[in-house]
């Protein structure tokens, strides 16, 4: 959760003592555009600690804004698990015919990867997908996810990064609002 400090409330108080009704709007747009910022910081931090390659993702971020009656900004993250072959899986296609000779080696995190045993490519109806088998028999399989897009935005150096971002971006904002309102533009 990111807040505004005392301090700068106390600050945009009696700075604008004399216009007390524009104060909420001042913080609305602070926050509005700290969690806009947000949703893309996301998205880039997450992009560098992770290797998948879905784009559509990044749509399960939501914003809701604030207003002036309401100055609570907030960012929501909703998903499912990923399968794994939307991450940086090697060999990336599945054999015509016959059988696989490579073992499958999955990297799900850009820093880390590993080989899995006993698990296959296979062309499924969403295209191809890591499958493994969940009994002696042939059938049935099945698939091997990654991580959820609220799994990866609350990776621990994924979250602490979006976190200083948004303090930052917070301060910026606020000075920036303050003297644009201050200064009477667009008011």
């Amino acid at each position: 959760m990111i807040d505004l400090d005392a301090n700068q409330i106390k600050l945009a108080a009696t700075l604008m003592g004399h216009m007390p009704e524009k104060i909420p709007h001042m913080l609305a747009n602070v926050a509005n555009r700290v969690v806009a910022g947000i949703r893309t910081d996301a998205s880039r931090q997450a992009r560098e600690a992770y290797t998948v390659k879905l784009e559509g993702a990044w749509s399960k971020i939501r914003v809701s804004k604030a207003s002036a009656s309401n100055l609570l900004a907030t960012v929501r993250v909703k998903g499912s698990p990923i399968p794994l072959s939307k991450f940086n899986i090697r060999p990336n296609s599945a054999p015509s015919v016959g059988r696989q000779k490579k073992p499958i080696f999955a990297q799900v995190l850009k820093a880390r990867g590993g080989t899995l045993k006993k698990a296959f490519l296979a062309r499924g109806e969403n295209g191809i997908g890591v499958y493994r088998r969940l009994s002696a028999a042939r059938n049935p399989i099945g698939q091997h996810y990654g991580p959820s897009v609220p799994q990866m935005m609350g990776h621990t150096d994924v979250s602490g990064k979006i976190e200083r971002l948004a303090k930052e971006r917070l301060d910026k904002r606020f000075e920036h609002e303050l003297n644009r309102y201050l200064r009477g533009i667009n008011i």
